[in-house]
């Protein structure tokens, strides 16, 4: 609460509120994982600041600037239906946004936003989706099997790999399509989008003059 309570000072007051990856999926599995809070506990922080009041009720004399809390979900899981919950239950919480992890399938994209405009909210967050240009098939494969909450189509991958095995040339070519077809989709259905290019700047500005 301090570190925000600085940082308003200093008209710092957008936070993206994120718990972070489970110590289980680091490299280091000797650590121990804390669990004195996560993201919902930090959104629950500054809700009350908003208020002018601590988590333990004690009333500042003089109000804050107000703070803007924003999050993350997954967007895919291997339960709908407890994606879903967890997606509602962030939207009740009053962010302003939320980000999701790169999604590769515009019926993914379309399911999120139905949930989001299903919610009885006078005031619904906006979904702001992932998009991840995937330029190799050795990208891919990490995505498909190594991150978590998201989640790359089989025929990606195996489109990718057939490439991958012909030649670079072949194999950069199906995936500029594969990643372009993606991102006009995306743009098509929605308009905001949050872009992770890993260094491909060149990529997505060629998407961007396209819009």
């Amino acid at each position: 609460m301090t570190y925000l309570i600085g940082a308003n000072y200093f008209d710092l007051r957008m936070i993206l509120a994120v718990t972070g990856d489970a110590v289980a999926n680091g490299n280091q599995k000797q650590a121990k994982a804390v669990f004195e809070g996560n993201s919902n506990l930090l959104i629950n922080i500054i809700k009350n600041l908003n208020n002018c009041k601590s988590l333990g009720e004690f009333s500042f004399k003089e109000p804050l600037k107000h703070i803007y809390p924003f999050c993350v979900i997954n967007s895919y899981a291997k339960n709908n239906d407890s994606l879903k919950v967890r997606l509602a239950k962030k939207a009740n919480s009053g962010v302003k946004a939320i980000f999701t992890q790169p999604i590769y399938e515009i019926e993914r994209l379309e399911l999120l936003l139905k949930w989001i405009d299903e919610l009885p909210l006078k005031e619904k967050p906006v979904l702001v989706p992932g998009f991840f240009p995937i330029l190799t098939y050795k990208t891919a494969y990490f995505i498909y099997y190594k991150l978590p909450g998201a989640y790359i189509p089989e025929a990606w991958l195996n489109k990718l790999k057939e490439a991958s095995d012909k030649s670079p040339e072949e194999e950069k070519k199906v995936a500029y399509e594969l990643s372009a077809n993606l991102f006009n989709s995306m743009i098509k259905k929605h308009k905001k989008m949050h872009i992770m290019s890993m260094n491909n700047y060149d990529f997505v500005v060629s998407l961007l003059k396209n819009i």
